[in-house]
């Protein structure tokens, strides 16, 4: 009895990992497809509104632009929830929501709806990057060190052709809905479609187990770590690295 006992705890370890890590690939399948379908055609949509040329530069440089700088709060953010899993579903949950202004501005009149597609886009891209640190370190802690390379390999592999078969079947959509006449329809089929996969992501995140990891330190104390990794980097061979990616 007492060598059963390791060897069936050991085995539904095992289990509950396997269990864990299918469900992160399909929440990964779900994710890029929110993306092949929904801010793909961020650009796009506010073209075919006719927003000025300074509206179309702000949508492809001012989420993203936020949604890097509040990926600093990700510490702060993990510690007001006390759990990855929990905060990086909330987030996740919310940002999908965020789908509805969206659509609905296209409704509007023009100057409002551009005004709300803006907000919102931003705020989309501010949650769906918020949550980045916390899901690289929830993986982390998750995913066996010995695993790690096949099981991102095969991960990314998979959620590759999902990015492309969504991003391709929604210009198809798109392109038969003008030829129609009916475009607004259109990316309202595309939007919903985001919405619905960013739905089926979250629900198959609450699948994955969460990392029974202590809660990062506090962001001040982070920060003067960060700036002794920052002070002594021109040293280190990961430099070079660094300059030639940016």
């Amino acid at each position: 009895m007492e060598l059963t006992k390791p060897l069936s705890s050991s085995r539904a370890k095992k289990k509950g990992l396997s269990s864990s890590l299918r469900a992160s690939v399909i929440d990964g399948c779900f994710y890029t497809m929110m993306v092949g379908f929904g801010e793909s055609f961020f650009g796009a949509y506010v073209v075919a509104l006719q927003a000025s040329h300074f509206v179309i530069g702000l949508i492809g440089s001012l989420p993203q632009t936020m949604g890097s700088l509040t990926q600093l709060l990700s510490i702060q953010a993990v510690r007001f929830f006390k759990s990855r899993k929990r905060m990086v579903s909330t987030l996740v949950l919310f940002q999908a929501f965020f789908y509805i202004p969206i659509t609905l501005g296209m409704l509007l009149p023009r100057s409002y709806g551009i005004a709300l597609i803006l907000l919102s886009v931003t705020l989309y891209f501010t949650l769906g990057m918020i949550v980045v640190p916390a899901w690289i370190e929830w993986m982390g802690y998750l995913v066996p060190e010995k695993l790690r390379g096949r099981y991102y390999g095969i991960r990314n592999s998979i959620t590759g052709f999902f990015s492309l078969f969504s991003f391709l079947i929604g210009g198809l959509i798109l392109q038969f809905m003008d030829q129609q006449n009916l475009v607004w329809f259109g990316y309202g089929i595309l939007f919903g479609l985001a919405f619905v996969s960013r739905l089926f992501s979250y629900w198959y995140l609450l699948q994955v187990d969460d990392a029974k990891a202590p809660p990062p330190p506090p962001l001040l104390s982070a920060s003067s770590q960060h700036r002794r990794i920052l002070k002594n980097l021109p040293k280190s061979p990961f430099f070079g690295y660094l300059m030639s990616v940016s």
